[in-house]
Formats: structure tokens, C-alpha cells, sequence
């Protein structure tokens, strides 16, 4: 398995940019901020399990490289059609 650096920093720019949004996850970082019980310890769950996640999807995602045109234009097409609903 060889690690595809461009695809890996352009998936984890496009996913920490996506991150920024309030979701259930920040909601929750914030609410236990509020409360000031076990934030750091909240943080730092939060952010190790977004690395290893972030990270393995766009590992996983830079092996489709190898894949025949048809496919990978057909996930394209898939992916532009989830994003757009």
C-alpha cells in the first residue's frame, strides 16, 4: 500500500475545512465546555478519534486511484449526486 501524500493532504484540508460546521460532535465539545466537566479529556477524544477516521478515509479513498475509468466515473457521479440532495 503506497501513501498517496497529495491526495492525503487535499482529503484532510477539505475535511478539516468541513469539521468547522456545528455538529453533534462540536455541540457536545461545546456543551461539556459550558459545564466545565472533563473538557480536555472531551477534546482530546474528540480530535484523536477525528484524526484516525479523517485519516483512514482518505487513505482508503486515495487507493481508488487504480480503479478503470467506468468506476471511478460512476463514484464520481454518486458522490456529486449525495452531495447535491
Amino acid at each position: 500500500m503506497a501513501f498517496a501524500l497529495p491526495a492525503f493532504t487535499a482529503g484532510m484540508a477539505l475535511s478539516l475545512s468541513l469539521i468547522m460546521a456545528i455538529g453533534p460532535q462540536n455541540a457536545h465539545v461545546l456543551r461539556m465546555g459550558l459545564r466545565r466537566q472533563h473538557l480536555w479529556l472531551t477534546v482530546l477524544t474528540c480530535a484523536l478519534a477525528d484524526i484516525v477516521l479523517i485519516s483512514l478515509g482518505v487513505l482508503g479513498l486515495a487507493q481508488l486511484g487504480g480503479l478503470s475509468d467506468k468506476l471511478l466515473g460512476a463514484l464520481i457521479g454518486a458522490g456529486a449526486l449525495f452531495l447535491s440532495v
